[in-house]
């Protein structure tokens, strides 16, 4: 790997299935875009920029949003870093992103680390997408690369430091008796959105959280799991509808309210306001 990489450890080789890398910005005339991506023929990115940089964005430092897209989940890590430079009003606002190859239990967040070092190597030159390539060519899904097995949970989370599971006590800690509640919607495959300001990384930890510990009732069963969709935006309107037809259930997180758009589209709302629900 070229000098200035990232390091390179055994974790770093054992994350694969990388089936789309690319980087998303805030453009002061066109708004959010992907200004680079690399990703298999059949994978559409269009409009997951709204997604990576969802409303209120701007207002933190650092954030991490978990998406999904086509059935592939993914994880980005958001920046927002000062410049001086003529015409960006002060500030560059950017995030790197990735989906990951369809699995019965995909795990995105396996290459939440490095996406982390990327970022940090882009503080130096923002412009450089050459290290971006380096991933995604080390990281690709193929045929030989292939996701470990599923052994246990002890083994599962000692094996992933950066697993939604570690942050489970803080889960119930937030929801405290809700947290029955909000688990019985998921195995009645409930419809739940959950309203966050930014930052919105605990929003998004808590979808997972929720899904990963019904996905074991589920998977004994042999029935799907809710689908997780991640943040989501006015854009999703229709994947949303398309997403309840299949009568599978749903967990998306939304960064404010958007004056109600969504109050059709989900059967129950988690509104997190600091550590306060309603």
């Amino acid at each position: 790997m070229p000098e200035g990489m990232l390091p390179q450890d055994d974790d770093f080789f054992s994350s694969f299935q990388v089936v789309a890398l690319f980087h998303c910005s805030f453009h002061i005339t066109k708004g959010n875009i992907i200004d680079w991506f690399l990703k298999q023929d059949h994978i559409d990115l269009d409009g997951l920029e709204y997604s990576c940089l969802p409303s209120g964005l701007h207002l933190v430092e650092k954030d991490v949003i978990y998406i999904s897209r086509d059935g592939y989940e993914g994880v980005c890590v958001y920046r927002r870093r000062q410049t001086e430079e003529e015409g960006l009003r002060g500030a560059r606002f950017s995030a790197i992103g990735l989906l990951v190859e369809k699995s019965t239990r995909p795990r995105p967040w396996r290459h939440l680390k490095h996406l982390h070092a990327l970022s940090s190597e882009l503080d130096n030159c923002p412009d450089n997408r050459q290290i971006l390539a380096h991933y995604y060519e080390d990281h690709k899904q193929s045929a030989t690369n292939t996701e470990g097995p599923w052994v246990d949970w002890p083994t599962e989370l000692s094996l992933h430091p950066d697993h939604p599971l570690h942050r489970l006590p803080l889960l119930i800690n937030i929801l405290g008796p809700s947290t029955v509640t909000v688990f019985k919607y998921v195995l009645a495959r409930k419809r739940i959105m959950i309203y966050t300001h930014p930052a919105t990384e605990l929003s998004c930890l808590m979808a997972m959280m929720i899904s990963q510990v019904c996905h074991q009732k589920r998977e004994a069963a042999s029935e799907p799991p809710v689908t997780i969709l991640g943040m989501v935006g006015l854009t999703d309107l229709d994947r949303l509808a398309l997403e309840a037809s299949r009568g599978y259930g749903w967990i998306a997180c939304r960064a404010n309210d958007s004056f109600g758009a969504f109050d059709a589209d989900a059967d129950d709302y988690r509104h997190n306001r600091q550590a306060v629900f309603r």
